[in-house]
C-alpha cells in the first residue's frame, strides 16, 4: 500500500511541476543516501539497504520520472555523486562515501560563517541544489528582547 501511495504521489507531481522553468533537476529523494551511512541498522544492513534504495529510487521513481519528463536531468539522490551511465535504458549510480563530491553530481552548502556575499566562499561544483547562509532577524524582532538603549 505504502509503495502504491508513493508511485502515485511521484507521477502526480512530476506531471503537475514538470513544465515549470524552476525545475532544473529532478531527485529520487533528499539525503537518503547519505543517510545510509547515519544509523547502525542501515551501516550493518548495507546490502539489504542498498538494494531497496536501487528498487525504489533508480528503478521506480526514475522510471515514473523519465515517463513524464523525460529530457530534464535526473539525480537518484541530493546530494549525489549522479551516475556514471544516464541513458534510457541504463542508470548505473556513482557510490562511494563522499556523496557530496563536488566533481560530481550535486552538492548542498550552508556557509554559516562565511560572507555570503563572497562568491569565493561557495565550493567549485558541477552543481548546487541547496545553499543557504546566516539571516539576521528584522528589526520588530530585535525590538521584542533588547531595549532602546541597545540600539544605540
Amino acid at each position: 500500500m505504502a509503495i502504491t501511495s508513493c508511485l502515485l504521489l511521484y507521477s502526480c507531481q512530476v506531471h503537475r511541476l514538470s513544465w515549470h522553468p524552476s525545475i532544473a533537476a529532478w531527485s529520487g529523494n533528499n539525503e537518503v543516501e547519505g543517510s545510509l551511512g547515519w544509523f547502525s541498522e542501515s551501516r550493518t544492513n548495507m546490502n539489504l539497504f542498498v538494494g531497496d534504495y536501487i528498487a525504489l529510487f533508480i528503478d521506480t521513481i526514475r522510471a515514473i520520472i523519465k515517463k513524464d519528463n523525460p529530457s530534464m536531468p535526473f539525480v537518484d539522490s541530493s546530494p549525489s555523486n549522479g551516475a556514471i551511465i544516464d541513458t534510457p535504458q541504463q542508470y548505473v549510480k556513482r557510490w562511494g562515501r563522499d556523496n557530496k563530491d563536488p566533481r560530481y553530481g550535486d552538492v548542498h552548502y550552508y556557509g554559516y560563517d562565511a560572507d555570503c556575499e563572497d562568491f569565493s566562499t561557495y565550493p567549485k561544483a558541477k552543481f548546487i541544489s541547496e545553499f543557504g547562509s546566516m539571516s539576521y532577524p528584522t528589526f520588530q524582532t530585535y525590538a521584542s528582547v533588547t531595549t532602546p538603549e541597545d540600539w544605540q
